[in-house]
C-alpha cells in the first residue's frame, strides 16, 4: 500500500510539472503571436497614415471653389501633385529611418 501511495504521489508531481510546462509553452506561443500581430499593425498604421494626407490635399483641391489661389496659376496642378508626393515621401522616409516598414531596414 505504501508503494502505491508513493507511485501515485510521484505521478501526481509529474502531471503537475508537465501541466506547468505546457502552460509555459502556451504563454510563450501567445507572446510570439502578439509580437507578430504588433508588427503587422505597425505596418498597417504606417500605410493608413501615408494615405490620409494626399487624400486630404486632393479633396481640398478638388472642391472647385473660385477662391482657390492656385486655380488660375499655371503651376497650380503641378503644385498640388508635388504637395501630394511630398506628403507621401516625407512620412515614408521618416518611418523608414525609424525602421517601422516591416522587413526593410
Amino acid at each position: 500500500m505504501a508503494t502505491a501511495n508513493r507511485d501515485l504521489s510521484s505521478l501526481s508531481d509529474y502531471v503537475s510539472q508537465a501541466a506547468s510546462k505546457v502552460e509555459f509553452l502556451l504563454d510563450a506561443t501567445l507572446g510570439f503571436i502578439s509580437i507578430e500581430q504588433n508588427g503587422v499593425m505597425k505596418v498597417l498604421t504606417v500605410v493608413s497614415f501615408i494615405g490620409v494626407a494626399p487624400t486630404l490635399i486632393a479633396g481640398v483641391y478638388g472642391m472647385n471653389f473660385k477662391d482657390i489661389p492656385e486655380l488660375n496659376w499655371s503651376f497650380g496642378y503641378w503644385y498640388s501633385l508635388g504637395l501630394m508626393a511630398a506628403s507621401v515621401a516625407l512620412p515614408l522616409l521618416w518611418f523608414w529611418r525609424k525602421g517601422w516598414l516591416g522587413g526593410i531596414k
